[in-house]
């Protein structure tokens, strides 16, 4: 068995409003932020990448985003 140490590396990419967000009046807050984009990364314990994976998801309350 391999015992070569691994670490999984986890980057969310959520919605970012620069003014109010759509169907609201007033400016996002972290409750109004939802996740767009899923990455994960496999590395080894000198940073070296071993896998990687990117998904990308679709916002449901706001699903239209801003530029």
């Amino acid at each position: 068995m391999n015992s070569q140490k691994l670490i999984l590396i986890i980057d969310l990419e959520a919605t970012c409003w620069d003014g109010n967000v759509e169907g609201l009046n007033r400016k996002q807050t972290v409750d109004d932020m939802e996740i767009i984009e899923f990455g994960c990364a496999i590395a080894q314990l000198d940073g070296a990448v071993v896998d990687s994976r990117s998904f990308m998801v679709r916002p449901q309350a706001h699903p239209k985003l801003s530029d």
